[in-house]
């Protein structure tokens, strides 16, 4: 699952991402990190509400 915006009952938009990935990304395991960053930039993003 990607990230995602949604909007809510007061007009705010938010971005939804999942609580993993800042972990993924900070792996100490560069290569690991380099993959999660790669797998992420390719990722449709969708469009803000």
């Amino acid at each position: 699952m990607g990230c995602r915006w949604l909007k809510d009952k007061f007009g705010l938009s938010w971005q939804i991402v999942p609580t993993i990935l800042g972990q993924l990304m900070g792996d100490k395991d560069k290569e690991k990190a380099k993959t999660v960053m790669q797998a992420m930039l390719k990722m449709k993003w969708g469009t803000r509400l």
